[in-house]
């Protein structure tokens, strides 16, 4: 597998996506996709702080550059902001602490063969969608990202896992350099291919972390996964280069659907379900209570059913935590199950030829509708309508159907 520039992780252990650290100081090529990296066929579009905005030259908005490119070696989408300096090679340069607060609003349509999944990076994302309706077209709203990197000279040039752990005596426990950048992967499958992690399930949830580098695994519990719904790994230094303790962050959002889909339950029932542990040198941590002493322990949760989940650790201490987030008991919050197609059929009704249908709930305090299933997670009677409609879209029929769910 070909290796690329820079640490962070925009793939998973399992997807075989390792990042090394560059030898030193980044010095780009140009305003323009490297190492390994193409540029993608269609335009696309950016907006810095609310403001459209139009290249000066290839990849250049004012002050900044802003590219789109593809892995097609590790399936990603990568965008890729920084400061624009005619004096380096190409143009590229890194954010300043000046520019930690603006905004950059980046859309394209991708590939026709791909399906964008999830995105990940070093990025403070602020919003993620894939647009079905528009070709699954990309949108991504984000802000520039601080963290402690360390090139791989500094640690004897090993993998991302065994660097933070290297640093430790090759250099000091210190970072190679502190910085400044937005570099997301958007995830994505081609030609119909199962999508790894639970990542269709999953579709629309962002994340990124303030570390050196960091892997997600996720395996939802309403697929059988009896372990965790979502396993973080994060590494960095224990100073950054000034010499100053080094914190990290995560930041973790799922969309309602995809809380529905892979935990079993919306939102607002998973928020007070979840029990959220670290792991560090081999001792695990219940974090589910939070404390006072340890701020790497400490986070937050917050649920609304229209939108979706979020969880924030602000403040993590390295050098190698492993957070999982799970339910309680360890499994599906769901206690019954059911597909749109059996709900169609206790209807008795028929998908119109060329037509299609819709399966909604109407008792949202008992069950919820997500990805061609309802999950019916409180004791009581399930309610759905089941509505069908032509090949022009005109509704042909309705009807309610319910199902008892036990306690």
């Amino acid at each position: 597998m070909k290796k690329v520039r820079f640490a962070v992780v925009l793939g998973l252990v399992a997807a075989g996506l390792q990042v090394l650290a560059p030898a030193g100081p980044v010095h780009a090529a140009g305003a323009s996709c490297q190492n390994g990296l193409s540029a993608i066929t269609n335009p696309y579009t950016v907006s810095i702080d609310g403001v459209a905005q139009t290249a000066t030259e290839p990849g250049r908005y004012g002050k900044f550059y802003v590219l789109v490119c593809k892995d097609t070696n590790n399936k990603d989408y990568t965008v890729l902001a920084g400061n624009y300096n005619a004096g380096n090679s190409g143009g590229q340069d890194r954010f300043t602490a000046a520019d930690l607060n603006t905004q950059f609003t980046v859309s394209f349509l991708p590939d026709a063969n791909t399906k964008p999944l999830v995105a990940q990076g070093h990025g403070a994302i602020s919003s993620y969608t894939v647009d079905a309706n528009d070709s699954n077209r990309v949108t991504i709203t984000t802000k520039p990202l601080a963290y402690s990197d360390i090139y791989g000279g500094d640690c004897g040039n090993a993998m991302p896992s065994e660097c933070v752990l290297a640093v430790k005596t090759s250099h000091g426990d210190r970072a190679s350099a502190d910085n400044i950048e937005i570099r997301i992967g958007i995830r994505y499958t081609e030609n119909g291919q199962t999508a790894p992690e639970n990542f269709d399930t999953l579709q629309g949830m962002y994340w990124s972390s303030a570390a050196y580098y960091f892997w997600m695994h996720t395996m939802c519990p309403t697929f059988g996964a009896t372990t965790s719904a979502i396993s973080i790994e994060v590494g960095g230094p224990h100073l950054k280069a000034d010499g100053t303790q080094n914190f990290g962050n995560v930041n973790v959002f799922i969309p309602a659907s995809a809380v529905i889909a892979c935990f079993g339950a919306p939102p607002s029932v998973a928020k007070d379900s979840l029990a959220i542990t670290r792991t560090e040198n081999g001792t695990t941590t219940d974090a589910t209570t939070g404390t006072a002493t340890d701020v790497g322990l400490q986070y937050t949760v917050t649920a609304d059913d229209a939108t979706g989940l979020t969880i924030t650790i602000p403040q993590v201490t390295f050098s190698k935590p492993t957070y999982k987030v799970a339910t309680k008991s360890g499994k599906s919050l769901a206690k019954k199950t059911k597909t749109y197609a059996s709900l169609l059929q206790l209807a008795v009704m028929k998908k119109p030829a060329g037509g299609s249908f819709e399966v909604t709930s109407k008792s949202t305090s008992v069950c919820a509708g997500a990805l061609s299933k309802v999950y019916a997670y409180k004791a009581g009677t399930c309610k759905v309508k089941v509505a069908t409609f032509n090949k022009s879209g005109k509704k042909v029929a309705t009807k309610t159907v319910t199902f008892k769910v036990g306690a």
